[in-house]
């Protein structure tokens, strides 16, 4: 990952005054450059607040000189200086979590769920590891009782729910679940796709997009591809909002924002789901949607191209990272002929429309400009669709 030339200030995490025991700066950063994941971060952050009304409860004497995190900040002192059994703490904190409540949005109240137990309680272990404290698996796993977490069915993403969300989304939503769909890129490294990161040449009919280590979850660079119909669709977008080689696909102002990707395409998802309720359904034991943003395409393109590409070239695409070095010795010719073959099982679209499949060659024109659109006619193209105010023609390539 590239240097970062400001300090990161982390989510509540207060670093002002001596901090004789915890640093929780120092903790979150390593964190953030072990995974290239604000969200794991925020997870340990989670954790830590837990923990701290934990330390309240159970060691009320036990105060440290840490502003934000005094309690916890005792403990931990505690443990290092060997008054405090780690194992003890953990198993005591394990329970108390376990017993903790919250109030779902109906207005019911019910315990944590199992997995979010376990996040907390391996976040503390992992602070504990950071500030040199011993904590060893086998030990752990005898010493420490936790919650059972339930076997969760997977349910497989459909291709017609995929289509309905399809037709409904704009334009960029559109495309992004596209190029979701038919790469297994994650969202974080969609977000942050450059123009010049796509060649649209070397891989005809589909296109070929360099992912940058800076942007991945591993800090390792590779090269995934997106269908013929990703490839037209983000021609149209770089066609229609005069995108330089340097901007960011999906944003206008060159500043990625996960996030907003996440709301504009959880509102689609809401809107759509209010006439087919069966678009909503989610993860058993979980909160979040089998639809949801980086589960739906990373899910789908895994079933689809494991069959066709085996579970080493599926596996490396989607950037795990055991599977790259194995995969990427292959040529980008014998790649690219991988991926042209599990192009039609990766796409949803393919089954009702009778262009999938097919590359298209895509022109755009201002609306008015009728000499641009008699030209574009003449020429065999067709109108496609209306993209901030331009019209967007396509014409079938032949190869």
């Amino acid at each position: 990952m590239g240097s970062n030339p400001t300090p990161r200030t982390w989510p509540l995490s207060t670093v002002a005054g001596a901090l004789p025991a915890l640093d929780v700066e120092g903790w979150f950063d390593k964190l953030y450059r072990r995974s290239n994941s604000k969200g794991t971060v925020e997870n340990a952050a989670k954790g830590l607040v837990a923990f701290e009304g934990f330390a309240l409860n159970r060691y009320p004497t036990l105060r440290g000189q840490h502003p934000a995190y005094p309690h916890a900040d005792g403990v931990l002192e505690a443990v290092k200086e060997q008054q405090l059994d780690a194992y003890k703490v953990l198993d005591a904190f394990a329970a108390h979590t376990s017993r903790q409540t919250v109030v779902l949005p109906d207005g019911t109240e019910t315990v944590l769920k199992p997995h979010t137990v376990h996040n907390r309680v391996y976040s503390i272990v992992s602070m504990l590891r950071f500030h040199d404290v011993q904590v060893l698996k086998e030990t752990f796993k005898q010493k420490v009782t936790l919650p059972k977490v339930a076997e969760i069915e997977d349910k497989p993403v459909r291709a017609e729910h995929l289509r309905l969300l399809h037709s409904c989304a704009g334009p960029i939503i559109r495309t992004l679940i596209l190029v979701l769909t038919s790469s297994g890129m994650r969202i974080g490294e969609a977000a942050q796709l450059r123009v010049k990161d796509i060649d649209f040449e070397v891989a005809r009919p589909a296109a070929l997009v360099h992912i940058r280590a800076v942007t991945t979850k591993t800090d390792t660079a590779r090269d995934v591809f997106i269908s013929n119909e990703a490839a037209d669709a983000v021609q149209a977008i770089l066609l229609t909002r005069n995108k330089r080689p340097q901007d960011l696909v999906f944003f206008p102002n060159g500043v990625s924002n996960q996030k907003r990707l996440r709301k504009y395409y959880d509102k689609l998802l809401r809107t759509v789901g209010r006439k087919h309720p069966e678009v909503m359904q989610r993860v058993e034991g979980h909160s979040y949607y089998n639809l949801h943003l980086h589960n739906m395409g990373r899910k789908w393109f895994f079933s689809k191209a494991v069959g066709v590409v085996g579970e080493t070239a599926a596996h490396a695409l989607m950037g795990h990272s055991f599977y790259l070095k194995t995969y990427y010795r292959k040529s980008l010719e014998e790649r690219v002929a991988d991926y042209l073959r599990a192009m039609p099982a990766v796409s949803f679209l393919r089954a009702p429309t009778a262009s999938a499949g097919k590359h298209f060659d895509v022109r755009a024109a201002d609306k008015g400009d009728e000499v641009t659109v008699l030209r574009l006619l003449e020429d065999g193209y067709v109108f496609a669709q209306e993209i901030n105010e331009k019209a967007v023609y396509k014409k079938e390539i032949v190869t």
